[in-house]
């Protein structure tokens, strides 16, 4: 009866720390697909920054952040 009971516990421990493996791995795998980054993102957010006085400063899956254009007026100064 107690070798019996032994490998019903062996059997549960294993059973219980593939089922944790397999859910840590699953959430590696969600978490490194959620990071990913493609052209149309880019190129969603170029559009929306793409005013007359912004431009994109940066983006990320969560985020896009514009800027005001700088002018690039140079004045040369005379003698």
């Amino acid at each position: 009866m107690l070798e019996e009971e032994e490998g019903y516990k062996a059997v549960l421990s294993f059973a219980f720390k593939t089922v944790v493996t397999i859910s840590i791995a699953v959430v590696f795998i969600m978490w490194g697909h959620s990071c990913s980054l493609n052209k149309d993102i880019i190129q969603e957010c170029k559009s929306s920054c793409s005013g007359s006085d912004s431009q994109m400063r940066s983006v990320t899956t969560r985020e896009c952040v514009c800027e005001e254009k700088s002018s690039n007026n140079w004045v040369i100064p005379r003698k």
